[in-house]
Parts: C-alpha cells; structure tokens; sequence
C-alpha cells in the first residue's frame, strides 16, 4: 500500500519497488517544483517513523539542491535513482537528430554529402556548357522568325542559298559581312551575357566550324617565311576564297594590293620543306577571308600598308551587304 507525505515542499511516495526513484521536472515561468517518488520494502514497512524522517530531510535536502542545479544546466527533465545507498542520474537517451543548433552555426557535412553535392554541381555545370554551343543558335532562331514568313520571304531566303536569313539589321556590327567578312564570334553572346547588344564589334551569327588557327609549329613555318612567299601565298588563297564564296568582283582592289605589297619584298630561299608548307596551306585555306587579310598586313609589317587594308576591309564589307541586300530584294 502506497503512504504519501508532504516534507517541506517535497513529497514523499512510498510504495513496495525494488530502488529509490527520484524524478525532478522544471518549467519556465513557474516555481520549480519537484516530485521524488520514494520506493523501498523497508521503508514501507517502518510507515516513516519520526527518525526516518529525520534522516530522509537531511538527506533529500541536498539531492533537492543537486536536482535544481541539474534543471538549471539542462533546463528539462532529469531521472535520479537510489541503488544500494547511492543516488545516480540516469542518462537520457537523446537521438542525435533531436540536438538543437545555433542559427549562426552552418549543419555538419559528412563526407558522402560533401562526394555528392560535388557531383550535382558538376552535372550542371556539364548541362550549362552543353547549352551554351546551342544558346546562340535558339537566338538566331527566335530572331529569324519573329518575321512574318510569307511566300515573298520565302522565296527571299532560297534565292538568299548559304547565307541563313540573318537580317544582319538584327544582329551586331561585328556580324557584318558574315561569315567570310565578320569578326571573332562574340563569347559574352554565346553564353548568353552580351550586355552590348546590336553595338558588339564581335560577331553574334553562328559559325559552322570553328575558324582555323595556327598552331606553334605552323606559326614558326610562316614567321620563317619571306614576306614576298608568304604574302604570295595568301593573295593566292584570298583569291581562292573570294572566288569561291562569289564575291570576287568586290575583292579586286584588296586582291591587287596584297600582291603589289609582296613585289615590295625581296624573295628568300626556302628553308623548310614541301610537306610543312602543304600542312601550313591546308591550314590557311580554312581561314575566313577577313582573317587572311589581317593576317597579311602583320606578315608585312609596314604601317602604310596596315593603314590601306583596313580601309579596304570595311569598303569591301559593306559592298557585300549591299548586294546581299540587292540579291535579297530582287
């Protein structure tokens, strides 16, 4: 039978248990109270006479003390239990997802974590490059039929043949002449950056191949080379070029000019052999006109000359947007 009794604030339980359970509970904002449960045979059999009790203040007074400065440290619930004449708390069990963090305090990284946000950051950073070859091209696309596509503009476009229906209007100054005669392809456009606009001096059209460059050891064949070869080899190839893509009526005086440039130059003997110039040419030919023309006055080297092409360059740019322009028209 349970006996229950009030000493001091503390209230005593005794029931017929094995060991002496204390448990002590605070709460915020309330007097802390605290409940021992009292479990003993012995001690229910004495029903706490006079001396037990006695013995029970001076003991219970200084667990009580214990117990508040407990609350005080965990400010929760504690569990103390009497065994064989000690008093011991009993450990909380606490999962370790239930630990409260500071707000300021990032949570902890394990290390499959950290292997698999790697991994995401890398595939999308795999799909952004993969997007940008194509970014351009979805732009170009967007620009061409925002038009009205009539059977006039239709039948625009055919007559129009390699020359995609750009309406150069639409896209950079860089983008004139394009492709022969355009400059470099934008790289702030393809990745979708280009804060300019329709006043880039780089090219915003698309380019089916990437323009050709000499590697190091192409670059010390045609800077070994004599300036009278070496420009003859390009007035043979520009004219190559313009011939080609149909614009060599235009491309006369520039034509005229490079080769009137290399007669100024003394002829050097060769010094590498016909397999090096072949890989150099097959090199060359795959360069835009307006990149071979640029290439020409560096090789050179003589600022009346540079002065000339330069000019020349832009007359012949705008000579063929005009007849596109005429071609397109007609």
């Amino acid at each position: 039978m349970d006996d229950q009794l009030d000493l001091d604030g503390m209230t005593f339980v005794c029931a017929e248990q094995t060991q002496l359970q204390l448990r002590g509970a605070c709460r915020f904002g309330v007097l802390r109270s605290v409940v021992f449960e009292v479990a003993w045979s012995e001690l229910a059999e004495l029903w706490l006479k006079p001396f037990w009790i006695s013995v029970f203040k001076r003991c219970f007074g200084t667990l009580q003390a214990q117990a508040m400065a407990v609350f005080d440290r965990f400010g929760g619930e504690v569990t103390l239990v009497y065994s064989r004449t000690f008093i011991d708390e009993v450990p909380v069990v606490v999962n370790s997802g239930s630990h409260r963090r500071s707000a300021s305090q990032p949570p902890a990284v394990t290390h499959l974590e950290t292997a698999s946000d790697a991994m995401i950051e890398e595939e999308s950073l795999r799909g952004y490059v993969q997007s940008l070859g194509t970014s351009s091209m979805h732009r170009l696309a967007d620009v061409v039929t925002a038009k009205a596509p009539t059977h006039g503009e239709e039948a625009v476009a055919d007559k129009a043949g390699d020359h995609p229906a750009v309406f150069v209007a639409a896209a950079s100054c860089g983008s004139r002449g394009h492709p022969h005669l355009c400059k470099r392809p934008c790289i702030y456009f393809a990745s979708g950056n280009c804060t300019v606009g329709a006043q880039c001096k780089y090219c915003h059209l698309p380019h089916a191949d990437r323009s050709a460059k000499l590697d190091k050891q192409q670059r010390t064949r045609f800077n070994s080379m004599g300036k009278r070869d070496a420009l003859l080899l390009l007035q043979s190839i520009l004219t190559m070029s313009a011939t080609t893509n149909g614009f060599l009526h235009l491309a006369k005086d520039i034509l005229e000019m490079v080769a009137k440039e290399a007669m100024k130059h003394d002829a050097v003997e060769e010094v590498s052999s016909e397999s090096a110039k072949r890989r150099l040419e097959r090199v060359l030919v795959r360069m835009p006109f307006h990149q071979l023309a640029l290439l020409s006055v560096s090789k050179a080297n003589r600022g009346e000359f540079g002065e000339l092409m330069v000019p020349c360059i832009e007359k012949l740019t705008d000579d063929l947007e005009a007849a596109r322009n005429i071609e397109l028209k007609a």
